[in-house]
């Protein structure tokens, strides 16, 4: 076998209905040169005795056993065991179409340390609601790293030069929702070459008791500390003020349009919007003249101006 240029990362915990999907869409690529760890983060159902026999035939895959120690702590764990140049990633109940490391890969060898594509979000309850998000944004903006900043912050819907995480020593906080951000954007700042494949390859599953699903007022506290992180790595870097517009919007997005709806059907709601209050005004003063709100629909732009209808929703 040909040495391969791409590692897939895929941790995995009490999956057993979906993790079949995920090997398979992956045993279908027309792109062969990739080697898949599995990270079997300590799972409790039989997922792993599922997964198993359907690639053991296969000298790409292997499989890690380790504690339970979430997401996080699962992708790190494997970073050790990455020997090609380019490193991506996939969420273990999620699945990709045939094509999509082929078409990817295609893209990242004319010279991208980072190639993104779009993503279509597949709801199983009910497929009248799943639709198409683009990976990079559409706006205008400086530059493709700036853009990236305003795009989702999915770790799997990416390939990435792999000295991020074998050299750079990055690595995505432990234990935290929203993970992805304080990795994905610092990715976004400090890439060379930014590109963007527009096509749909990667299929993620909305389904019941997945992480995001869950509006745990506990949780959901978990924006405030990622947030910190992603302020403080900025202004370590240097990077602060160069991407002061678009960190602002980042926490208008996390702290006023998709964060706060998960906010408002939290037990917790009131303290919820009243810290993000204070945090943006205190960080970002000016927020609602934030340049990109204009790219917004107008529900959206009413819906961050008038914090006071904001407030009467909450009590």
């Amino acid at each position: 076998m040909k040495q391969p240029d791409l590692t897939i990362i895929i941790p995995v915990y009490n999956v057993r209905d979906y993790i079949l999907d995920c090997a398979r869409s992956l045993l279908e690529q027309t792109y062969r040169d990739f080697y898949c760890i599995f990270v079997d983060d300590g799972c409790r159902d039989d997922s792993i005795a599922l997964l198993e026999p359907v690639i053991k035939d296969d000298p790409r895959f292997t499989i890690l056993h380790k504690r339970n120690g979430g997401l996080s702590d699962a992708r790190n764990y494997a970073f050790d065991h990455i020997h090609t140049p380019y490193v991506t990633f996939l969420d273990s109940d999620d699945w990709i179409e045939s094509n999509h490391y082929q078409m990817m890969m295609d893209m990242i060898h004319h010279g991208y340390d980072v190639v993104v594509c779009d993503v279509q979000y597949k709801y199983e309850d009910d497929p009248t609601k799943d639709f198409r998000m683009k990976g990079l944004s559409p706006w205008p903006c400086i530059d493709e790293n700036h853009r990236g900043i305003l795009s989702p912050m999915f770790a799997w819907n990416k390939i990435y030069a792999s000295h991020w995480f074998t050299q750079d020593g990055l690595k995505y906080p432990k234990g935290l929702w929203y993970e992805d951000l304080p990795v994905s954007t610092l990715i976004f700042a400090t890439a060379k070459k930014i590109g963007y494949c527009d096509q749909v390859a990667v299929n993620y599953r909305q389904r019941k008791g997945s992480i995001m699903s869950n509006t745990s007022g506990k949780r959901l506290y978990e924006i405030f500390t990622i947030l910190e992180m992603v302020r403080t790595t900025f202004k370590n870097h240097g990077l602060y003020s160069s991407y002061y517009s678009e960190l602002e919007y980042l926490h208008i997005e996390h702290l006023r349009l998709y964060g706060m709806f998960r906010f408002l059907r939290s037990d917790n709601a009131d303290d919820l919007y009243h810290k993000s209050d204070a945090l943006l005004n205190q960080e970002f003063p000016n927020y609602r003249q934030n340049p990109y709100l204009s790219n917004l629909p107008l529900k959206y732009r009413l819906f961050i101006r008038h914090t006071a209808l904001l407030k009467g929703l909450i009590h």
